[in-house]
């Protein structure tokens, strides 16, 4: 189910919000801070429409605006803001709510933004999905915890094809008739240097991987375990 989320340290604001919305029908997950907005937003793919404070102290809603802007996924953001105070029009807000401001005008601007959001949303068929990762086929994209993993087209082909077959061994020959086709004169090499680029790009650590694991010297296989 897509999900708003609340992001005002206010309390007294954050729950009028939270109240009026659930009331509304929709799920709704709220943090008082920047920074757990952040980290709420990179761990839920749900999350559709968030509200933020755009002056809230430290990581204020402009800023995560600016970021989550260019995370590939489907987002609409509200700016909450004081009459006399100044929104930079630069951080890529789709609309922003004057306070103080009525259950109403709450509802129905979340409401629009969520139908809105709702039809870009990419078909269940059109997603890959392994943990925090999300790949879409029809754009070719991978995100990792809410963040936009540049690819190559090889190494989109791996990947996708490791996504295809979570936790199945995937030897390098199989790799190599499927990705490159099975008259490629460059061997077997070619899938080790793309696996290779893959970790550094994917894993926390590429010296020792936690995704895409070697398997007896031979083959490679998605660890569904891994978190």
């Amino acid at each position: 189910m897509s999900k708003v989320l609340i992001m005002e340290y206010q309390s007294g604001i954050r729950n009028f919000m939270l109240v009026n919305l659930q009331r509304a029908g929709f799920e709704v997950a709220e943090v008082a801070t920047g920074e757990q907005a952040v980290d709420r937003i990179r761990r839920d793919a749900t999350i559709r429409v968030a509200v933020l404070s755009a002056h809230a102290p430290g990581i204020n809603g402009q800023e995560i605006c600016r970021r989550i802007k260019d995370s590939g996924r489907p987002y609409a953001v509200i700016l909450t803001a004081e009459r006399d105070q100044k929104v930079d029009p630069t951080a890529g807000a789709d609309e922003v709510l004057i306070k103080p401001f009525s259950p109403a005008e709450l509802t129905e601007m979340v409401g629009r933004h969520m139908r809105k959001i709702t039809r870009q949303i990419p078909r269940e068929g059109d997603l890959l999905i392994s943990g925090g990762f999300v790949m879409n086929v029809r754009n070719h994209s991978l995100d990792k915890q809410g963040e936009r993993i540049r690819l190559t087209q090889d190494e989109y082909c791996v990947m996708k094809l490791f996504l295809s077959h979570p936790g199945k061994i995937l030897t390098k020959q199989m790799i190599l008739d499927q990705v490159w086709g099975a008259d490629h004169t460059a061997g077997t090499r070619i899938v080790d240097v793309n696996i290779q680029r893959l970790r550094n790009k994917i894993e926390d650590d590429a010296a020792q991987p936690r995704h895409i694991t070697t398997v007896l010297d031979d083959g490679y296989r998605w660890d569904i375990s891994a978190k």
